[in-house]
């Protein structure tokens, strides 16, 4: 019975004394999405900051010595030309208790009113300040244009205009400020666009062509291409095969908004450039390849 019974424990024992091998993690890997070189040419473009501002104010001041009788304007209302801002009554009639027509200033353009400086009942002088209006005809924008490009950028340059809400209008520069920024090195230039009103202060983009090539070049979108932090060599992520993406440098000619042109190496048609997912990516990568574009 003995003998039984160590035969059947032995098994056992030699089970508990096993362990299995740790299965291997598989390696990371990126999703990504790929595109082929195109052929055509391109502009190139330039963005720019411009900044809107109104260069004219009309102050408008109390004709007689006396007392404000109306003021139905508050700051940031938008009065039309010959909207009435005030009246008044001169210090003799106020005096003698005369009933008489108080005076009554007018609106000379169509504006927006930035600040009211008395009340009701207010004594003023004459010449004083009452309103002042910001005329919505004087709207210009402020484009800060490097001097590095004052040869392709320049008085009469046309550019794309494109606002914070998406809205897109032709602009052209009319002056020069003249007064440099010594910090950026970029001179002001003023330029105007019909965008109706916009508040000041507000900032858009300007999108100026300076220049353009003739005949076919390779072109991709924007985001296939990799850069370093100061913008002097620049790379692409090709897919290998199925599962790895290797990085290979890129000489770059023209480029806007959303293409560049790739002047350098020669890439079939055939070749897988990685687009969605290229960032980051490693030469030598794990990839995964989703539904290209």
């Amino acid at each position: 019975m003995n003998k039984y019974l160590f035969a059947l424990i032995l098994p056992l024992l030699a089970g508990c004394g096993s362990s299995q091998q740790p299965q291997p993690e598989p390696t990371p890997s990126t999703a990504v999405t790929t595109t082929t070189i195109h052929q055509g040419a391109i502009s190139q473009q330039i963005t720019l900051q411009a900044q809107t501002d109104y260069l004219h104010q009309i102050t408008l001041t109390a004709p007689v010595t006396g007392y404000i009788r109306a003021l139905p304007v508050r700051p940031d209302d938008m009065v039309r030309r010959g909207s009435l801002l005030f009246t008044m009554v001169s210090a003799e009639q106020q005096a003698l208790g005369v009933a008489t027509t108080p005076l009554s200033v007018h609106a000379s353009c169509q504006g927006l009113v930035s600040s009211v400086l008395p009340q009701v009942g207010s004594f003023v002088t004459e010449g004083s300040p009452v309103c002042i209006i910001t005329d919505l005809n004087s709207l210009v924008f402020k484009v800060k244009v490097p001097s590095d490009y004052s040869r392709q950028i320049h008085t009469g340059s046309h550019g794309l205009l494109i606002l914070p809400d998406g809205r897109r209008s032709s602009i052209v520069l009319s002056r020069p400020l003249m007064e440099m920024n010594t910090d950026d090195q970029t001179v002001a230039y003023v330029a105007r666009a019909s965008v109706g009103f916009l508040p000041a202060g507000l900032t858009a983009q300007v999108i100026f062509t300076i220049g353009s090539t003739s005949g076919q070049h390779q072109v991709l979108p924007k985001e296939a291409v990799q850069s370093d932090a100061n913008l002097s060599s620049f790379w692409v992520m090709v897919a290998a095969n199925d599962t790895t993406a290797t990085r290979v440098p890129v000489t770059i000619g023209n480029q806007n908004r959303d293409e560049v042109e790739i002047l350098s190496p020669h890439f079939s048609p055939s070749t897988r450039i990685i687009v969605q997912g290229a960032y980051g990516l490693d030469d030598q990568a794990r990839i995964r390849l989703s539904e290209g574009r």
